[in-house]
């Protein structure tokens, strides 16, 4: 699969918004921000016919390194989990 990077994806996304490519990047920077924002507020965020943004705890455990053992703390991931209608 081809990736999209991301100056290609603000060209696309600013063409079909028909905005200019600065304000596309300054929107989505402001997007991605309030996203990050409101999930390390302990909320989930649901976009409609897109999907959920959420963090997970994961719990700690024991980890090896070549011949050390360490116990890795407690967690925090984050989540995404796409509406069935992203799913093929």
């Amino acid at each position: 699969m081809e990736r999209v990077n991301n100056e290609d994806f603000l060209r696309r996304v600013a063409k079909r918004a028909k905005f200019t490519q600065a304000d596309t990047e300054i929107l989505c920077e402001a997007l991605l921000s309030e996203i990050k924002e409101v999930m390390y507020e302990g909320k989930k965020l649901a976009i409609p016919g897109f999907g959920v943004f959420s963090l997970m705890l994961h719990k700690g455990h024991p980890v090896r390194f070549s011949t050390e053992k360490k116990d890795l703390p407690d967690y925090v991931v984050f989540s995404f989990s796409p509406y069935p209608t992203l799913r093929r």
